[in-house]
């Protein structure tokens, strides 16, 4: 059961990111809420935002998806489809 967290990946405003974590084979992508603050760091209410949540849900992101390695593979086709586009 080995973790191996990958850097997170902010929303090109500011306001949320993506985490990455890869556990047994499987991929766990996490949305995280941020503080759209100017100097990059997270507001107090946010902190006490985020520490509620922990409280209440148990974890501190807004939502996650799990991959597994096929479905993985789906993903990662898309998201080249997409960069594609761009």
């Amino acid at each position: 059961m080995k973790i191996n967290k990958i850097p997170f990946i902010p929303c090109a405003c500011g306001c949320s990111m993506i985490g990455m974590e890869i556990e047994d084979g499987q991929v766990y992508l996490a949305h995280w809420s941020r503080g759209n603050d100017s100097d990059g760091r997270t507001p107090f209410k946010d902190k006490l935002r985020h520490i509620k949540k922990i409280l209440r849900d148990g974890h501190p992101y807004c939502d996650e998806v799990i991959l597994d390695k096929e479905n993985l593979d789906i993903f990662i086709q898309e998201l080249q489809k997409i960069r594609k586009l761009l």
